[in-house]
């Protein structure tokens, strides 16, 4: 097999696997990179429909993309609203979220009442797609849990919560913290700005409250 055939046959594969994936921006740019090998791959053999039709493809995605980096940007359409700990409905999302919960905080389980303990939704104009449980002390808050639903799964909802210090703000803290052990996933936390401080991640926000 020549290597311009690997090139065809990888760029197919992709574009397949990406319609797999339920996250938007992740489709977007292994859909892109697909159609991109196909259209080089078509266009030395002269396929020239196909190739029209994989830089279309590619036309598309890359507006597509654009618009989600500049909309992650922004970080002008979510919401944090709180929401009761003992709230039906936040125990709804959870187990809704049940296998990711599972998979990224294996430590999570029910949430207990109490005035240390806070929870919010993320919303995305009406629509409901994430959770954030914090615990709160003195002068911090620990993250213990922060899911969104498999479409959102981008960055943007997180980096609306934790960047202006929107979350800290609300819990009337200087910092967020991410014990060791928390998740299973700690470098989605320092994609979001958190920074490691011996085994814990920490997030400050400000000098003072």
């Amino acid at each position: 097999m020549s290597v311009y055939e690997v090139m065809g046959w990888a760029g197919s594969v992709l574009v397949v696997v990406s319609l797999m994936l339920p996250s938007v921006r992740r489709f977007r740019w292994l859909n892109l990179t697909g159609s991109a090998l196909a259209t080089i791959y078509n266009v030395i053999f002269g396929i020239w429909p196909f190739a029209a039709m994989n830089l279309a493809i590619m036309l598309i995605d890359a507006w597509w993309i654009v618009r989600i980096e500049r909309d992650a940007r922004r970080g002008r359409s979510y919401t944090l609203l709180p929401i009761g700990a003992g709230e039906a409905y936040l125990a709804h999302m959870i187990g809704s979220l049940a296998e990711a919960a599972e998979r990224w905080y294996p430590r999570f389980r029910a949430i207990p009442e109490g005035p240390d303990r806070r929870a919010f939704l993320v919303l995305h104009g009406d629509e409901t797609i994430g959770v954030i449980v914090a615990e709160v002390h003195a002068q911090w808050a620990e993250i213990v849990l922060d899911l969104v639903t498999p479409r959102f799964r981008d960055l943007s909802p997180g980096r609306f919560v934790y960047s202006q210090a929107r979350l800290a703000d609300v819990l009337g803290v200087s910092s967020l913290r991410v014990a060791a052990g928390t998740t299973t996933d700690p470098g989605y936390f320092r994609r979001v700005g958190f920074v490691d401080e011996g085994e814990d991640l920490v997030l400050a926000v400000r000098s003072s409250i």
